[in-house]
């Protein structure tokens, strides 16, 4: 009868037991059919394993011969167990490693940024998945450690509710076009404060632009409309003839530092249009902006003591970060593309 066909198909690897079996009934000159036999193993079985773990042995006359060991044979296996499996990524992509730790420690750039990023710049070369590059973190593989990663925000949905207890300061949002909606043209953007601590102090103003998502950053000296109002008195004024182009519409926060009067809504030259009250979820892409500068400058943090430098650091740092939604470009790249060069 042959033995082989009532083994089962689902293979076992040999334990520490059998391989000593097997040096036993090697040592007293079984064949390898009658080894299989005993072990109801597969006599292929039997073959590979006593050629995969032989060991030299140096006779007395210097010779040399073949010998199988089980705790040797068993040994070995276990080394070659912890090396099996698919070879690290990384070790195919040092490049795309050394580019990704920099990034993160330098930039502060998030693994998904860095991902697409480099795909975006070096297309020609392998990367990892951004869910990979993570692991790689948590496991502790590269450079980077959990706490050098951008803050992972739990957002919340919230109902949304529009509320008419508070007085609307101009033109609905509602009223706005499809193209500013759907952020099919440039021009469009959205004003927002960040205050610092909640005392008469100075307070930051930030300017997006919807499409590009390209960041103004200014420090005016406190949450009022007058100090709004000059901030984008000077800004049309530094822009001169730019102005209309790059500024077609601007959407604001029904706040009451937003209350411009009707001499300086003519005057500025620009659409505007108004939030619903308590609908922070139409303000988004402010809101996600906002976020990047509070890990620069934390809640409570006075802003009478950042100076204007540092305010054009976090800029700068906002306007040359990659993002997902524009292809892993950066939004400098977008807007310089579209609309011109322009400092700010």
């Amino acid at each position: 009868m042959d033995s082989n066909k009532s083994i089962a198909k689902k293979y076992h690897h040999l334990n520490l037991e059998e391989r000593i079996e097997i040096q036993i009934y090697k040592k007293e000159g079984l064949s390898i059919t009658a080894i299989a036999e005993n072990l109801k193993r597969n006599k292929s079985t039997i073959s590979r394993e006593i050629n995969r773990n032989q060991v030299v042995q140096r006779n007395t006359d210097l010779t040399e011969r073949l010998e199988y060991y089980g705790n040797t044979a068993q040994n070995k296996y276990e080394k070659r167990r912890k090396n099996s499996g698919a070879k690290i990524k990384l070790v195919k992509c040092s490049h795309a490693k050394k580019y990704i730790e920099e990034k993160i420690l330098d930039k502060e750039w998030s693994p998904d940024v860095n991902v697409g990023r480099y795909k975006l710049e070096n297309k020609d070369k392998d990367c990892v998945s951004t869910e990979t590059i993570y692991n790689y973190i948590d496991l502790g593989l590269m450079k980077v450690k959990p706490i050098d990663l951008l803050l992972k925000v739990k957002l919340k949905r919230k109902k949304q509710v529009v509320r008419k207890n508070k007085r609307i300061l101009g033109q609905s949002i509602e009223k706005r076009s499809p193209s500013i909606n759907n952020r099919e043209e440039e021009g469009h953007c959205k004003i927002d404060t960040v205050l610092g601590r909640r005392n008469k102090s100075s307070v930051l103003i930030t300017l997006t632009e919807r499409k590009t998502r390209m960041e103004i950053i200014m420090k005016i000296p406190d949450k009022t409309s007058k100090s709004v109002q000059d901030a984008l008195t000077s800004i049309r004024e530094k822009h001169g003839d730019q102005f209309s182009k790059i500024f077609k519409s601007i959407t604001c926060y029904n706040g009451s530092e937003f209350s411009f009067d009707e001499d300086f809504k003519t005057e500025i030259g620009v659409e505007l249009f108004y939030t619903h009250p308590y609908s922070a979820f139409e303000r988004g892409t402010n809101e996600n902006h906002n976020g990047i500068i509070r890990r620069f400058i934390p809640k409570g943090k006075s802003i009478d003591d950042i100076s204007d430098d540092v305010i054009n650091r976090i800029c700068y740092w906002i306007n040359t970060l990659p993002r997902k939604i524009l292809n892993y470009k950066t939004p400098y790249e977008v807007f310089s593309s579209h609309l011109g060069l322009c400092r700010y």
